[in-house]
């Protein structure tokens, strides 16, 4: 399975036209080392690296490298399966579940919040334009 230790191998196999896709999503909490340097650039593969003690959160997206895209729709994603309530069941332990057809697109959200005892800003309030059929988050 996908673990958060994998994200800069992953990030790091990605085509140019994916890698090209990210992004710091807050500036104003963004420190992507661990010293007092505010002015470092955040390079992907040194903010993403498991040693690295930063502060921050960052997307791409995994849309255009398709071997990478499969690999992870297959078997590297944490469920296939949703956990569902039927609308019917009156159980709230109900052991429903509905089969999850990802894709085409994947767009991971990464954050850090070593060393410090200040909470980690999310974006601004946004809304997003993108195509879809439903979405949902796993946090690792």
């Amino acid at each position: 399975f996908f673990h958060a230790d994998d994200v800069k191998d992953l990030f790091d196999s990605l085509g140019e036209q994916d890698k090209a896709s990210w992004c710091i999503e807050n500036e104003k909490n963004h420190k992507p080392n661990d010293d007092d340097d505010d002015d470092t650039e955040a390079k992907p593969g040194n903010f993403l690296h498991n040693n690295n003690k930063g502060r921050g959160y960052c997307s791409f997206l995994v849309q255009h490298s398709q071997e990478v895209l499969e690999d992870l729709l297959t078997s590297r994603l944490p469920m296939v399966h949703l956990p569902v309530k039927e609308s019917d069941s009156k159980d709230d332990n109900s052991t429903a579940t509905m089969k999850v057809n990802y894709g085409p697109a994947l767009w991971l959200f990464f954050g850090k919040n070593y060393n410090s005892n200040e909470s980690l800003l999310g974006r601004p309030e946004h809304t997003d334009s993108v195509t879809h059929d439903g979405t949902f988050h796993y946090q690792l």
